[in-house]
């Protein structure tokens, strides 16, 4: 179990620092396509994860041992690293050499908003992709149909997550798109409770797919409540690397309660727990307001 969860630690800190770089670099090389570049990340996210979501019971079955399900996914990892190597950013660009970074991200508000809500979001999804074919299997679903369920799960998110940074992009549409997405919460949430397991459930997770495509929603506005890359810097590795260490406990403290009572009850109100703190929070963030102004003050590097 350690070994297991060290190697672990180390390949989701390779996403981690992906998904706090990339908005920086999007806002610094970017900063007039950050609804077409987000949106064309967040699809590959989702694809991938998809892919993985439905490949690896196949490739566990064909091959018959789970370590090489998993060691599989080395392949594509290693591929990802080619287009970073050959990529050379222009010399020089609107915002390049600035030589200033903020300081006291702490202190404002709306970092703390975005860890809350970039956290309880992130810690959400963990839950569901960690736990979701153990609850469906517990509800009587067969091992092959409950891996279907979280690959449609994944699988829905793809056109969704296509579509949001694009829209959030333009003024004013933030707020009105995290409440369509937001309200599916409790609709997807609820239903996988009471009814997953039966032949209801491809509904609750299409639900669930889209209350979950807030995720892109939020990477944009990394860049969109900064006026600088040194702001989106400053908010996205604030309020992720806050976010993530929140997200991480997700997990494991449903697998406490449900090892505590054998249940499902406490789980599902952890979630709404989360639920209710990611929409206050979503609430904040997605009303015009930038970290610049909160923290008017730069230094020199």
């Amino acid at each position: 179990t350690v070994v297991f969860l060290l190697f672990s630690l180390l390949a989701l800190a390779a996403g981690a620092i992906g998904n706090v770089a990339v908005p920086v670099i999007v806002k610094e090389y970017f900063p007039r396509a950050v609804g077409r570049m987000t949106t064309a990340y967040s699809a590959m996210l989702a694809i991938g994860t998809s892919v993985g979501a439905f490949a690896t019971v196949p490739l566990e079955r064909w091959s018959g041992d789970w370590r090489f399900a998993l060691a599989a996914w080395a392949a594509p990892a290693l591929l990802a690293i080619v287009p970073w190597l050959l990529w050379r950013p222009p010399a020089e660009h609107p915002d390049a050499g600035n030589g200033h970074r903020l300081h006291g991200v702490h202190r404002s508000r709306l970092a703390w908003m975005m860890l809350l809500a970039f956290g309880t979001q992130s810690a959400m999804a963990y839950i569901f992709m960690g736990w979701l074919t153990a609850f469906l299997r517990a509800q009587g679903m067969d091992a092959a149909t409950a891996a279907f369920m979280l690959g449609l799960f994944t699988l829905v998110q793809i056109p969704v997550f296509m579509l949001v940074p694009v829209v959030v992009a333009r003024p004013g549409r933030q707020r009105p798109v995290f409440f369509a997405l937001a309200s599916c919460y409790p609709i997807g949430v609820t239903g996988t409770w009471m009814f997953g397991g039966g032949p209801s459930t491809w509904l609750w997770m299409v639900f669930l797919a889209i209350a979950m495509s807030v995720f892109p929603l939020i990477l944009t506005l990394f860049a969109l409540r900064a006026r600088t890359s040194a702001g989106t810097a400053a908010l996205s590795s604030f309020a992720q690397s806050g976010g993530y260490l929140l997200a991480g406990v997700g997990p494991f403290a449903v697998g406490w309660l449900h090892g505590l009572t054998h249940a499902w009850t406490l789980p599902f109100a952890l979630v709404y727990v989360l639920m209710g703190i990611h929409i206050v929070a979503g609430v904040y963030i997605t009303r015009d307001r930038y970290i610049e102004d909160e923290l008017p003050q730069t230094s020199p590097r």
